[in-house]
C-alpha cells in the first residue's frame, strides 16, 4: 500500500478545488443559498493552492498587479480617514479592486487542461439559464410585456451576462457542434434554442449601454475580419444577418426602443451646448450625467489616490447640486471608470486598465500562436462590449460583472494556452498525459 506523497496531496486538493469551482459557478446565480458558499469554499482552496506555489509565481504580472491594488486601496482609505472620517470604513476594504482578480484562482485551478474551460463555461451558462425560473418569475417574465430583471440584481445586470453569453453562442457555435459529431442535428436545435433564449432576455432587459456595446463589438470584430479577409465566408455573413433580424424582431415585440432613445434628445442637446444644468433629472441618462459631474468634482480634489471605498457614495451624499430624491436613492455613479477615479484615483484606474490590457493581449497572442480564430473574435467582441457597457453601469464592482469577468477571463486565458496553470499539479498531470 503506497503512502500519499506531498505532491499527490496537492494534486487531489487541486481536483477538489476544481469540482468546487464547477458546482459553485453553476449555482452561483441559480441557487445562491448553496452556490455562493460553495464558490467561497473554492476561493479558499484556490487561494491555498496559489500560496503553496507562490515562490514560483510571485513575479507574474497579475500577482504584482494584485499587490499594487492592495497598496492603492490602503492609501485611499487612509486619505479618507484623515479628511472625511465619517465616510471612511473602520478598515480598508480590499475587495473592491481585489474582486477584479477573481480570474487568478480560477485560471490557476483550471490549469492548462484543454477541456476544463469549456466545462466551466457550459456549467456557468446553464446556471444563468436556470436563474429566471429559480430566482425570477419564470415564464411570466417573458410574456407580460414588461422590462424584467429575471431574478438578477436588476435589468442592466441580466443584460450584460446574457449579452456575453449570446456572443459566445454565436461566435463559438462551430466548436459546440463539433463537440457532438454523432448528434449534430440535436446539437444544432439546442444551440438555436439557446441563442433565441439569450436574444429574448437581452431584448426584454432593454439596456441601452449593452446594446451600444454589442453593436460596437460586432463592428470592431467585423472590421478586423474584413481587413484580414476581404471575402468573408458566406455562412458567417448569413448567421450574422439572421442574428440581427432575430434581435430586431425581439426588440420590436418586447420593448419600444425608439421612444426610449427619443426621450434622451433633450439631454443630448444640453450636452452639445455645454449647459449641463439644463439636463433633466428625471431621465436615466440625466441622472447619470448629474451624478458624474458631482463625482468628477470629488476626483479633482484627490486625483491620485481618491477617497477610499466610500468615495462614490460621498460624492452623491455631500452634493449640494443634486436633488434630495437622487441623494437618497443612489449610492453609486453608474460608471466603473469614474467610480474608480473617485474611490482610488488615477492610480486605481491605471491599474484596472493595465489589468484589462494584460488579459486581452495575452489571450490574443496565445490564440494567434495556436491558430485559434473563434476565441480571438469572441475576445474582441466581448472586450469592446465590456469596456463600453461599464461606461453606463458599475458592472466591475457587482456580482454579475465580477463573476462574468472572472470566469470569462480565466476560461479565455486557459483556452488560449497561457501557461500560468502549468505550474499547478493538476494541470501538469493532465499536460503530461
Amino acid at each position: 500500500m503506497t503512502s500519499l506523497t506531498g505532491s499527490d496531496f496537492k494534486r487531489y486538493f487541486h481536483l477538489v478545488s476544481l469540482y468546487l469551482l464547477y458546482f459553485g459557478a453553476f449555482l452561483y446565480f441559480a441557487g445562491p443559498a448553496i452556490g455562493r458558499p460553495v464558490f467561497e469554499l473554492f476561493l479558499i482552496t484556490g487561494a491555498l493552492s496559489l500560496i503553496w506555489h507562490l515562490p514560483r509565481i510571485w513575479r507574474n504580472p497579475v500577482v504584482l498587479l494584485l499587490g499594487a491594488s492592495i497598496l492603492i486601496q490602503i492609501a485611499s482609505w487612509m486619505y479618507c480617514q484623515q479628511n472625511f472620517a465619517q465616510y471612511a470604513a473602520s478598515n480598508p476594504d480590499l475587495k473592491r479592486l481585489g474582486h477584479l482578480f477573481l480570474f487568478l484562482p480560477v485560471a490557476w485551478v483550471l490549469g492548462a487542461n484543454n477541456r476544463s474551460p469549456w466545462v466551466l463555461a457550459v456549467l456557468f451558462f446553464a446556471g444563468l439559464c436556470i436563474t429566471p425560473f429559480s430566482m425570477g418569475n419564470g415564464a411570466s417574465d417573458f410574456f407580460d410585456g414588461q422590462r424584467s430583471d429575471f431574478g438578477y440584481r436588476n435589468a442592466q445586470h441580466v443584460a450584460i451576462v446574457f449579452a456575453v453569453s449570446l456572443v459566445a453562442l454565436v461566435v463559438l457555435r462551430k466548436r459546440v457542434l463539433d463537440g457532438f459529431p454523432s448528434a449534430k442535428t440535436w446539437a444544432s436545435a439546442v444551440l438555436a434554442a439557446a441563442i433565441i433564449y439569450a436574444v429574448l432576455i437581452v431584448a426584454i432587459a432593454n439596456t441601452r449601454g449593452v446594446f451600444l456595446g454589442l453593436a460596437a463589438g460586432v463592428l470592431v470584430a467585423g472590421a478586423g475580419m474584413l481587413l484580414k479577409n476581404k471575402k468573408p465566408k458566406k455562412r458567417d455573413v448569413l448567421v450574422t444577418a439572421a442574428l440581427a433580424i432575430v434581435m430586431a424582431m425581439s426588440l420590436s415585440l418586447t420593448s419600444n426602443p425608439v421612444s426610449n432613445w427619443l426621450r434622451e434628445v433633450d439631454t443630448v442637446k444640453s450636452l452639445v451646448s455645454g449647459d449641463v444644468s439644463t439636463i433633466p433629472n428625471d431621465t436615466s441618462s440625466g441622472i447619470r450625467i448629474h451624478t458624474w459631474v458631482e463625482g468628477w468634482k470629488w476626483f479633482g480634489q484627490s486625483p491620485w489616490i481618491g477617497w477610499g471605498q466610500n468615495g462614490k457614495n460621498m460624492a452623491i451624499k455631500e452634493s449640494t447640486a443634486l436633488p434630495e430624491a437622487i441623494r437618497n436613492e443612489f449610492g453609486h455613479l453608474h460608471n466603473s471608470y469614474l467610480e474608480t477615479l473617485v474611490n482610488n484615483g488615477l492610480l486605481g484606474l491605471s491599474l484596472i486598465l493595465a489589468l484589462h490590457a494584460w488579459v486581452g493581449t495575452t489571450v490574443i497572442k496565445g490564440c494567434r500562436r495556436r491558430g485559434i480564430k473563434d476565441v480571438q473574435v469572441f475576445t474582441a467582441v466581448v472586450g469592446v462590449l465590456w469596456l463600453i457597457a461599464n461606461c453606463f453601469e458599475s458592472y466591475m464592482f457587482y456580482r454579475s460583472g465580477v463573476m462574468m469577468f472572472g470566469i470569462v477571463s480565466a476560461s479565455l486565458l486557459t483556452a488560449s494556452g497561457y501557461d500560468f496553470g502549468l505550474s499547478s499539479p493538476v494541470a501538469r498531470n493532465a499536460h503530461e498525459r
